[in-house]
């Protein structure tokens, strides 16, 4: 009887110990693939911030050197977009400011003298001019109203002038020029004059 009993509890110890290790390996497997199943997707962000720049270059002079008004004229009259000088001995010349939008966003362009720089200011005399236009290089550079007549130049105290209103941005179609003429008086006192154009980016009126 009691060998009887030794064999039933060895094999019931047996059976015991094979459950157990069965039930160890399922859990086991069970740990496995959980843990396979959690790592086939996640997610990870990317994040940037896209900024724009407003940014205008300015480049090249006009000069017209020395030079006086002509002794039987009233004035001289001094044109750099024709390149031409009448009723005076300075030397013609066809010469441009260009003004480019090298920013990333279309832009609005004003332009004053400094102070005291109005024709008045500058060359004095009797019904002196000092006045710009603007030529566009590029095809719908300046997609606004451009300012392609004669127009008197203010000083920094004055309202500038809207020369462009909306230049675009962009190769091939980010730019154009400037002329200047001047119309200096017999009257005007002698002396060197030198004028600088302030030309200016702002956003576009909406």
């Amino acid at each position: 009887m009691d060998d009887i009993s030794n064999k039933t509890l060895a094999i019931l110890v047996g059976i015991a110990i094979v459950i157990s290790l069965i039930g160890l390996l399922n859990m086991e497997k069970g740990r496995v693939a959980y843990f396979t199943g959690a790592g086939t997707s996640g997610e990870g962000p990317v994040t940037f911030n896209a900024t724009s720049e407003l940014s205008i270059l300015v480049s090249d002079s006009i000069n017209w050197g020395d030079g006086r008004v002509n002794s039987d004229a009233p004035n001289a009259t001094l044109d750099s977009s024709a390149g031409t000088v009448e009723g005076g001995s300075w030397t013609p010349i066809e010469a441009y400011i260009k003004i480019t939008n090298d920013g990333t966003v279309n832009i609005s362009v004003n332009v004053s003298a400094g102070e005291n720089q109005n024709a008045e200011g500058l060359i004095g005399g009797t019904n002196p001019e000092f006045k710009i236009k603007a030529h566009e290089t590029e095809t719908g550079a300046c997609a606004g109203t451009l300012i392609s007549e004669w127009t008197s130049v203010p000083n920094s105290t004055e309202t500038p002038i809207v020369i462009c209103n909306l230049l675009r941005h962009g190769i091939d179609q980010d730019e154009f020029n400037v002329s200047a003429r001047v119309v200096i008086p017999s009257d005007a006192e002698a002396g060197e004059r030198n004028a600088t154009l302030t030309f200016s980016a702002s956003e576009p009126a909406s």
